[in-house]
C-alpha cells in the first residue's frame, strides 16, 4: 500500500513499481484472503472477532487505496459474505469507506445486502447517511423509500425524491404535511 499512497518512492527509473506490484495485486489478495478465511484453529471467539477484523480492514483498505474495486467485490466479498462474522465486519468496515464517500460503483446486490444488515442491526442513522453517499441508480428505490418513511428519515426520502425522481415538491408536500400534526 504504501508504495501506491507515495510513503516508498523508486529512485530507479528502470522499473515502475506500481505498474509491477500492480501486476502481483490480485495474487497477494487472494493469499490474505485465504489467510484470513481460514481462520484461528483454536481460541475464542474473540480472537477470531481481532483476527477478522485485522485482515479484512487491510483487505478493503487495499481494494480501495488501489482503486481495485473489481477485487474487492468479485473476490473478498464473494468469499467473506459466506460466513456471518466475517460478513457483519465487511460491513462495519465498509460503512467507514462509504461515509468517506470511497465506494466507487457497488454492485446493486451488495448494496442491498449492506443496507438490510444495517436495518436488521437498527443503524437507522448509518443507513440514512448511507443513502444518501451511494449512487441512487445502485439502490432498491422501493426497500429504501417504505424502510425510509416506515422509520421517519426524511433526508432519505428528500434525497431519493430529489435524486432519482427529479422530484422537489413532493418531499416538500410530506414535511409540510407533518409540521401540521406536531
Amino acid at each position: 500500500m504504501d508504495i501506491f499512497t507515495g510513503k516508498v518512492i523508486n529512485k530507479s527509473n528502470r522499473v515502475d513499481l506500481r505498474r509491477k506490484v500492480s501486476t502481483y495485486l490480485p495474487t497477494l489478495i487472494d493469499r490474505l484472503l485465504s489467510l484470513t478465511t481460514a481462520g484461528l484453529e483454536n481460541g475464542k471467539v474473540m480472537h477470531l472477532v481481532d483476527h477478522y477484523r485485522k485482515h479484512i480492514n487491510l483487505l478493503i483498505r487495499i481494494c480501495v487505496t488501489t482503486s481495485r474495486y473489481d477485487l474487492l467485490y468479485n473476490t473478498i466479498y464473494p468469499r467473506l459474505e459466506k460466513d456471518p462474522l466475517s460478513r457483519t465486519i465487511f460491513f462495519e468496515y465498509l460503512d467507514e469507506i462509504i461515509l468517506d464517500g470511497m465506494l466507487d460503483n457497488p454492485p446493486p446486490s451488495l448494496v442491498s445486502e449492506y443496507l438490510q444488515n444495517l436495518i436488521l442491526e437498527g443503524n437507522l442513522n448509518q443507513f440514512e447517511a448511507s443513502v444518501v453517499r451511494i449512487p441512487i441508480d445502485r439502490q432498491d428505490i422501493h426497500y429504501v423509500m417504505t424502510t425510509c418513511r416506515a422509520n421517519r428519515l426524511h433526508d432519505g426520502i428528500i434525497y431519493v425524491y430529489n435524486k432519482a425522481l427529479s422530484d422537489y415538491l413532493s418531499p416538500l408536500e410530506v414535511c409540510l404535511h407533518l409540521l401540521l400534526f406536531i
